[in-house]
């Protein structure tokens, strides 16, 4: 192996935080511990000069971020180089946040090659829709063209979240934040989301501060959003008065830093009414060695027995935070968020001036999901005489809108979804094409997804009754078998297989119903959805054997669905992943070859009916497994009976509203979660 090449590194410190600007090759000489050492506060890693990176590079850049308990990172002017990393390399980001970033064009006409920085703040939109903003040729003013494919290069841009850094960020870049003295000067900036009023403070709040224009005709809820507040003088506390004080509005404070918490507690008349929402703390996980900033509700810092999981292996987190704070946080004034607060926490309400507000004769209402291939909004059906309906919109990204076999796939998934008529099914009410962007309009369910009650469960330790967790089961079993029972109008049996049965997939309605949802990789016969011949499709820890690992030549069949029931039916009683392991490997090989676990040896006193359910449905020989999503669930309601207590729609229903509430609702068909305990790479909210 050839002697690693020169890497610079030049650290330019700041109050607050620093900028570490790197030159040279990154190899076997990447400075691990020093940057862990200064890498404190904002951060920001300025890789303009940097010229390669190679495989040994790739490790050490990793062990590094794995290290650094910054409470920002992000990474500006990341050459092309650099950019192929984020594409390639899982967790090549770490907790940090792409910034800008060089691409690469070429002159069709001239050749010219020439690399052009790219503000993701600026260019977001079009970053996400690939589209390489234009530029001129320097040589022959020809237009220039990406020199690589859109989907491949902007492919990790595209699936972040528009990049929200700290203020001092831009300080640090324009160099006007000297060391040892920089001051972030004092901004607000208002927005009206919806039918929230959204105060966002960031700087130094001093006696400059002035609020009284800002707070004349506030009204309803306010959320007073502090991530970036940097420090409050006391004549800035001061000025804050007025503000928390304000006559009227309800004000909710969101995203307080701990230095922030500290101060506000010292003087709780203070924040006048205003109540507090959520804090940002640093948390790390002993078993993944990663640390990373929480957003939390005080409430939960306040009951000292709840520990937050690892959102990777569920380990519980450690606190990093001092005990003064902790001891701060708990004294101030908290609430849980009302409804349109928590969708602005989880980033999920359009601004009311969008014009994407608007969609044919749905109006959007906010966001509740977005992925790879399609967007998921909460939206308004009207029509004539004033009528309304809610329903969740699922709509194709503007850049698969041409892609014909895409399109196949995503009007075969609505058309295979809307032949199953069933109250524990999702049902589909309408699909077409709207400004050339296709659509489905489905049931809007008003509820949690079963993933979510279950990590709530795990929080507090408390996995879900025997009874309810058989009632949930035997109403998924409804809905498989009317997927698997359906007839054509000839009345040909033409049974529907689903393929991702997963907690995820499960909605429990406010009214205790639960629901199946997702039909998008679901298999009929006459289905043009086609997995490719060298994958799969769906969650590999609720798979069936015979998914997970097709025989070739194999076909699935209706019993591949009831494999993951058995899974769920155990997860629920013990809050434990029967097969899940380390990688989606081992977890194969977990499904292929481990027994199955005694329930007893977890559930003192569990019904032996329930152990003889999940060793039938987990049955690797699908021969052996139970015959019908019907067996299944008459033995689902005999487990019922078994318990002696009572499983209505209401009696779930009750049993869920007192651990979760308004917050955790997915309120929508595609269980895009809105989990209130929330883990975010340093205050930075995820996609």
């Amino acid at each position: 192996m050839s002697a690693p090449s020169e890497l610079k590194l030049t650290h330019e410190a700041a109050r607050g935080g620093c900028l570490l600007r790197f030159e040279g090759a990154i190899d076997t000489n990447f400075p691990r511990a020093r940057v862990v050492e200064v890498a404190k506060g904002v951060v920001v890693f300025d890789l303009d000069a940097v010229t390669r990176i190679t495989s040994y590079g790739v490790r050490e850049w990793v062990k590094t971020l794995k290290e650094v308990g910054c409470d920002y990172l992000g990474f500006a002017r990341c050459r092309p180089a650099l950019v192929t990393q984020f594409n390639l390399i899982a967790n090549f980001a770490g907790q940090g946040e792409l910034l800008s970033f060089y691409v690469p064009y070429v002159c069709p006409g001239c050749g010219e090659y020439a690399e052009h920085l790219l503000e993701l703040r600026k260019h977001d939109a079009e970053v996400k829709a690939f589209t390489p903003p234009a530029r001129a040729c320097p040589k022959c003013q020809e237009a220039m063209e990406l020199d690589d494919l859109p989907q491949t290069y902007f492919a990790y841009a595209a699936k972040t979240r528009t990049p929200s850094p700290p203020p001092l960020v831009d300080a640090l870049l324009s160099g006007t934040a000297s060391q040892g003295v920089s001051k972030v000067p004092f901004a607000i900036e208002k927005d009206v989301l919806d039918e929230l009023t959204v105060l966002r403070l960031s700087g130094e709040v001093d006696k400059s501060a002035n609020f009284k224009r800002v707070a004349d005709g506030l009204e309803g809820n306010v959320v007073v959003d502090l991530q970036r507040l940097m420090h409050c003088t006391p004549e800035g506390l001061e000025r804050l008065r007025g503000l928390f004080g304000v006559q009227g509005p309800t004000l909710f404070l969101a995203r307080l830093p701990p230095e922030s918490a500290v101060q506000l507690a010292q003087d709780p008349a203070l924040l006048g009414n205003a109540k507090v929402v959520s804090v940002l703390l640093p948390y790390a996980c002993a078993a993944c060695q990663r640390s990373q900033t929480c957003e939390v509700s005080p409430l939960l810092v306040a009951n000292e027995r709840s520990r937050l999981p690892c959102p990777r292996c569920r380990t519980p987190l450690s606190s990093l935070a001092e005990p003064s704070e902790l001891d701060a946080i708990k004294r101030l004034p908290a609430a849980l968020p009302p409804g349109n607060v928590a969708d602005f926490l989880e980033g999920r309400l359009l601004e009311q001036s969008s014009s994407e507000s608007s969609f044919g004769r749905y109006q959007l209402l906010r966001q509740l999901g977005a992925g790879g291939m399609a967007e998921v909004f909460l939206a308004r059906q009207t029509a004539v005489a004033g009528f309304e309906k809610r329903v969740v919109v699922k709509r194709i990204l503007p850049h698969l809108s041409t892609d014909e076999r895409f399109i196949e796939m995503f009007l075969d998934e609505a058309k295979v979804a809307a032949r199953i008529a069933h109250p524990n099914v999702v049902q589909i009410f309408d699909v077409g094409q709207i400004n050339g962007r296709y659509f489905i309009a489905m049931e809007f369910v008003n509820g949690w997804d079963l993933s979510t009650l279950l990590r709530t469960c795990v929080r507090r330790g408390e996995p879900l009754p025997v009874h309810l967790a058989a009632r949930i089961c035997a109403d998924v079993c409804a809905g498989l078998q009317a997927a698997h029972e359906y007839t054509d109008d000839s009345g040909r049996a033409q049974p529907i297989i689903h393929r991702d049965v997963s907690p995820h997939n499960v909605i429990i309605s406010t009214e205790g119903q639960a629901k199946l949802a997702d039909f998008g990789i679901a298999k009929a016969p006459d289905s043009k959805n086609r997995t490719p011949a060298d994958g799969f499709k769906g969650k590999m820890m609720y798979m069936a054997p015979e998914q997970a690992n097709p025989a070739e030549g194999q076909q699935l069949d209706p019993r591949a669905d009831l494999f993951p029931m058995g899974l769920i039916l155990f997860e629920a009683l013990t809050l434990e992943h029967t097969f899940k392991r380390v990688n989606d490997f081992q977890t194969m090989r977990a499904i292929l070859e481990d027994p199955v676990p005694r329930l007893a040896n977890k559930v003192p006193g569990v019904p032996a009916r329930a152990q003889a359910i999940i060793d039938r449905a987990l049955a690797r020989e699908r021969d052996q497994r139970y015959p019908s999503a019907a067996a299944l669930r008459s033995d689902l309601e005999a487990l019922v009976a078994d318990t002696g207590q009572r499983a209505t729609g209401t009696d779930l229903a009750t049993w869920v509203k007192a651990r979760l509430s308004s917050q955790d609702m997915v309120s929508n068909a595609e269980s895009n979660t809105s989990t209130w305990v929330r883990l975010t790479p340093n205050g930075v909210t995820p996609t």
